[in-house]
């Protein structure tokens, strides 16, 4: 324990007061081997004679502790000790519900990218863009969060997880904008273009990625994950675009869901070719309409669980994590409309030309 001790009662500073104490970040073990220990910076409070965090913030990494204070009084590094057998089963958890999510995700993509019918469709590349961002950030999530080794490499990767993070929901929120442009005009529109869904769900995530690396530099490290650091505000900066975008998809997808329930009492005596293309965007709508929940909860609740000392935010986070590629692969793929019609003529195909084979075969025999 490194003690930091004024000279005069405690006062308020107007700036913080930031100290570096050097701290070594064993990991101590009890007999059982269950105890983890974590640093954290207190103050001695002398009216209720106790140690306390108010006012202060710690920030450790690569054996250093950082402390910042608002007020001057006597300051101590502690160890704040947690259970690590919680910590390899939450991590093992993580890992596992993320490759399933990535695996789903990976075979969504193949599938977009063989069939050449696909391509021309606008719906089809918003869920590509989006499939694509969701198979870089749980890439990154996987094989980067824990590289606090190298601070370069580790502010990298937070940078990139904050920008893939960021574009999952605005391609989502690209997901909502294309079911109203769908409903409400009958006649194709010139803003629905795949250049406006590119230029708007990819600038502003970049937008905000480059003011927050600029003016926060620090920010883009915290403790032992490469993420942004909640004791700085920088939490924020993908916490408050992200409920922002949520809110708005969820005005969308109600005024959606409203202009097609007023639709549906007008397809009665409509042509079948028009049923059956209201029955395919009504069945659109509905599985959006259950991923952007899924999306919105997942990435609100999962900046939370990296400091949280509540395991059931951490197990929440890592179930609703693993179940995004697979919902995503479920909805967009085995249920989708487009998707089936490719898989069934590939199907078809392949078996006329087995069948064509065999007869030869046997003809030859």
């Amino acid at each position: 324990m490194c003690n930091v001790y004024d000279i005069v009662n405690v006062s308020r500073l107007k700036a913080k007061l930031n100290f570096t104490i050097f701290q070594k970040m064993d990991t101590l073990y009890t007999e059982n081997e269950t105890v983890d220990k974590e640093p954290i910076c207190l103050f001695f409070n002398e009216a209720q004679l106790i140690w306390s965090d108010e006012g202060v913030m710690t920030d450790h990494s690569q054996g250093k502790v950082s402390c910042y204070s608002d007020h001057i009084t006597s300051f101590s590094v502690m160890m704040k000790v947690t259970k690590a057998e919680d910590n390899k089963t939450l991590s093992l958890m993580s890992k596992v519900c993320v490759s399933m999510s990535l695996i789903a995700l990976i075979v969504s993509l193949i599938i977009y990218c063989i069939f050449p019918e696909l391509w021309k469709s606008l719906r089809i590349s918003i869920h590509k863009n989006l499939v694509v961002n969701m198979i870089l950030m749980q890439s990154l999530f996987i094989f980067g969060i824990d590289k606090t080794g190298h601070k370069i490499v580790c502010a990298a990767v937070s940078v990139l997880l904050h920008f893939t993070a960021l574009n999952t929901f605005t391609w989502m929120f690209g997901e909502a904008v294309y079911l109203l442009f769908k409903v409400s005009t009958s006649a194709p529109s010139q803003h629905n273009r795949l250049r406006n869904y590119m230029a708007v769900c990819y600038g502003i995530p970049l937008i905000i990625v480059v003011i927050s690396s600029a003016g926060f530099t620090s920010g883009y490290t915290h403790g032992n994950n490469c993420w942004l650091n909640p004791e700085r505000g920088m939490i924020w900066a993908f916490v408050a675009p992200a409920i922002c975008i949520a809110m708005v998809n969820t005005g969308i997808m109600c005024i959606v869901l409203r202009i097609i329930y007023k639709r549906a009492g007008n397809m009665v005596g409509k042509p079948a070719a028009a049923r059956n293309k209201f029955k395919q965007l009504r069945k659109t709508t509905r599985g959006t309409f259950m991923l952007l929940p899924l999306m919105g909860c997942t990435w609100l609740i999962g900046p939370f669980t990296v400091n949280s000392d509540t395991v059931f935010l951490d197990y929440a986070f890592n179930v609703l994590n693993g179940c995004q590629g697979i919902f995503i692969f479920v909805i967009y793929c085995l249920f989708d409309n487009e998707t089936n019609e490719c898989l069934k003529k590939r199907w078809k195909k392949n078996e006329v030309g087995l069948t064509s084979r065999t007869v030869e075969m046997t003809q030859n025999m």
